[in-house]
């Protein structure tokens, strides 16, 4: 009896099963229908295998981040006993001219140290994108700070997320047009003086935290490099002129390269030959 009543539950399952399969797949389907379904599912199975792609490539990239703070640090010992290292590499951005000044240079060049630092109270999960920013400078005639810095939360420029340890001015120094120093300093202060945009605010953020701290010296080599690049270029052009057999020449004005002589066209016409008809 009970395998009668079990074999009749089975039945009636497998009833309902072919009655959703059939209303979940009518007969009529359009084909390309049913074929965007099947491939929106295949996507949806790409996506979360990005997810997971995604979230390996960070847990890498933060454990590889942690390795190399103490290398980072040894660098900068050493780059302590180079003066002018730090404020050649920010002088060397092809950008800097949007955020740094004439008068910001005098004051930059009393800079010893440029230190980033995770912050310690964030979570793995902000280890990249939460940091501070700090610059170190000796005893100068332009503001009192031996340390200037910022720390960022996601966006350098919004200063809801960030602190500032603002910039003490000695009298008569205090900057009158926009300045790389508005960087430490909130957006309520100085409200009467010129203030870098937002928008420059937060590239000084990114360009600290991303370019000149993992490798510096594609900065500070850059003028050597654009000059290697000249000379390879000028080599090249060497070598092109030796296998055509032209004589190679630094610098060529045209206009000092004599033309062959042509003979003058005849406005006499030639007798017709009879040879000619």
């Amino acid at each position: 009896m009970r395998r009668q009543a079990a074999s009749a539950i089975l039945l009636v399952f497998a009833v309902v099963a072919v009655v959703c399969s059939n209303a979940a797949a009518p007969e009529n389907e359009d084909p390309q229908d049913k074929a965007v379904m099947d491939a929106r599912r295949s996507q949806d199975v790409i996506d979360k295998t990005t997810e997971e792609m995604m979230r390996k490539l960070t847990e890498l990239e933060i454990e590889f981040h942690k390795k190399k703070q103490p290398l980072f640090e040894q660098r900068n010992e050493i780059l302590k006993t180079v003066k002018g290292f730090w404020a050649r590499v920010v002088e060397n951005h092809p950008s800097h001219e949007s955020w740094f000044r004439g008068s910001d240079k005098a004051a930059l060049a009393h800079l010893t140290d440029v230190v980033v630092k995770d912050l310690e109270e964030e979570t793995d999960a902000h280890l990249l994108h939460h940091y501070r920013i700090e610059l170190h400078f000796e005893p100068n005639a332009y503001f009192s700070n031996a340390v200037l810095r910022r720390d960022v939360r996601g966006h350098a420029h919004d200063d809801g997320v960030s602190t500032v340890s603002g910039v003490t001015w000695f009298e008569g120094r205090l900057p009158t047009e926009p300045s790389f120093f508005n960087f430490f300093e909130r957006s309520n202060e100085r409200i009467t003086a010129p203030r870098l945009d937002t928008h420059f605010i937060s590239e000084i953020g990114h360009i600290f935290r991303y370019e000149f701290w993992p490798n510096p010296f594609t900065y500070h080599d850059l003028p050597q490099y654009q000059e290697l690049m000249q000379q390879h270029h000028r080599g090249d052009l060497y070598a092109a002129a030796e296998e055509h057999a032209i004589p190679y020449q630094e610098e060529t004005d045209f206009a000092d390269v004599p033309l062959p002589d042509v003979p003058e066209a005849s406005s006499e016409q030639p007798e017709a030959d009879a040879g000619d008809f």
